[in-house]
C-alpha cells in the first residue's frame, strides 16, 4: 500500500493566472504466484496507478501551427487514475501467455473545439478508458543455429473523443506481431533480424494505418571476447511511416509522417579486467506508472 501526497502551484505571467493542486491518494497493489508443478505456474496481479498531467498539458500558453490551428494546455486537468488487472500463465518455463485489463478514470486526451476561425487542441479529462491486451511470448528453436522469438499481441481499446455535438466513443481491435530471429553464423558472427507488423489502430483522435518495419544487427567478438564489434541497420526496407486521420467531426485532419530511416551504426565495446559488478536495477512503484 502506497500513500502519495501532492502539492503544486503554477503561475502564468501573461494571463496573471494562478493554479493550485493539492491531493492525497492511496495506491494498493497485490501480486500472487501459484506453482502448478515444477514447469508451470500462474501469476495474478492487481494495482492502482496514476498518470499525472505533464507541464505542457497544464501550461495554458498557446502554441500556434498557423492562424487556423493551435494547441493550449489545460490547468484544470486532474490526474488519470487506473486499475490494472493482469494474469499470466508460464508453460514449461518457456512460453508465457498474458491477459491484462485496465480501466482509467479521467482519461487524458486531446479535445478539439472551435475558437473563432481557429481549431483549438487542448488536453482534457474525457472520461473512461478501457483496454484489453492478450499477449504471448513464444521462443522457438528452429535449428541449432537459428532461434525465433514470436510475440503476438491482440488488444482492444475504447475511449471518448470530442465532437461538434458532445462526445463519441472510439473502439477498435488491433494486433501486432513481433518476430526476432537470431542466427549463429560461421566465424563467430551473430546476426539479429527484428520485424514488427502492426494493424490499423487508434491513437488519440486518430485512426491509424497498419504497416511493418525491419531492423538488423551483426556482432562479432575479438581479442578473446574482450572486444565486441556491432553493426546495426534500422528500417532496412524503408517502410516506417505514421499515417492517421482524425475521427473528430470538428476538423478533417490527416497526418502522414515519414521519419528518417535506413540508419547504420557501429559500436565498439571493450571489456577491461574481470566481470563487471552488477548494479541494483530494481525499479520502484513510483517509477512504474501507467
Amino acid at each position: 500500500m502506497r500513500l502519495e501526497y501532492t502539492k503544486a502551484d503554477g503561475y502564468t505571467i501573461k494571463q496573471d493566472v494562478s493554479n493550485h493542486w493539492e491531493y492525497a491518494k492511496l495506491f494498493p497493489s497485490l501480486s500472487v504466484e501459484q506453482e502448478i508443478n515444477e514447469n508451470n505456474k500462474v501469476d495474478f496481479s492487481v494495482s492502482r496507478r496514476i498518470n499525472r498531467p505533464s507541464y505542457s498539458q497544464l501550461n495554458p500558453v498557446h502554441w500556434y501551427t498557423d492562424q487556423y490551428f493551435y494547441y493550449a494546455g489545460n490547468p484544470n486537468l486532474v490526474p488519470e487514475i487506473a486499475w490494472i488487472i493482469s494474469t499470466a500463465f508460464t508453460l514449461q518455463h518457456k512460453y508465457i501467455f498474458t491477459v491484462t485489463y485496465s480501466f482509467s478514470n479521467d482519461y487524458i486526451n486531446r479535445k478539439l473545439s472551435m475558437d473563432g476561425i481557429a481549431v483549438r487542441s487542448q488536453a482534457y479529462n474525457l472520461g473512461d478508458l478501457h483496454r484489453l491486451d492478450m499477449m504471448a511470448a513464444l521462443p522457438l528453436q528452429v535449428l541449432p543455429f537459428w532461434e525465433i522469438q514470436l510475440t503476438p499481441d491482440i488488444s482492444y481499446m475504447s475511449y471518448p473523443i470530442s465532437q461538434l455535438a458532445g462526445e463519441t466513443i472510439l473502439s477498435k481491435w488491433s494486433a501486432t506481431l513481433s518476430v526476432r530471429q537470431q542466427f549463429k553464423l560461421p566465424s563467430g558472427i551473430k546476426m539479429d533480424i527484428s520485424t514488427e507488423y502492426y494493424s490499423a489502430g487508434l491513437r488519440g483522435v486518430y485512426a491509424t494505418k497498419g504497416g511493418f518495419y525491419t531492423d538488423a544487427g551483426f556482432k562479432k567478438s575479438f581479442l578473446t571476447n574482450k572486444l565486441d564489434v556491432q553493426l546495426t541497420l534500422s528500417d532496412i526496407f524503408n517502410t516506417t511511416r505514421y499515417q492517421g486521420r482524425s475521427k473528430s467531426s470538428i476538423t478533417d485532419y490527416y497526418d502522414d509522417e515519414k521519419s528518417d530511416s535506413r540508419r547504420m551504426g557501429m559500436t565498439l565495446h571493450y571489456h577491461f579486467g574481470s566481470d563487471l559488478i552488477k548494479g541494483n536495477n530494481k525499479t520502484t512503484e513510483e517509477e512504474d506508472r501507467l
